[in-house]
């Protein structure tokens, strides 16, 4: 969705995405964009790959996102290029 938009960073943490099901690529290359989305249903996403290499989620806690519908996340890609995540997922349900 943001995918490249490299000056986007507008406030869209009041998004509805409960029937968001692919965040793919979603904030790729997005380098300005650091607004906080940790408040987002994430409970019916089943792809997230990609979501971020850059700032975007690397600098925020999206510990709380629902993880449990998710089938293709791919921690190898999942935040490539995030240099300082340090966030803890241990609570992410990743069975699926």
């Amino acid at each position: 969705m943001f995918r490249g938009a490299s000056s986007f960073d507008r406030d869209i943490s009041s998004w509805d995405t409960p029937a968001v099901v692919d965040m793919s690529r979603m904030f790729r290359g997005a380098s300005s964009f650091n607004k906080d989305i940790s408040s987002w249903d994430t409970s019916t996403v089943r792809y997230m790959d990609h979501i971020s290499t850059a700032p975007p989620l690397s600098t925020k806690d999206i510990s709380s996102w629902n993880t449990s519908a998710v089938v293709f996340m791919s921690y190898m890609y999942m935040f490539q290029g995030a240099s300082a995540f340090d966030k803890d997922l241990s609570s992410w349900d990743t069975s699926a």
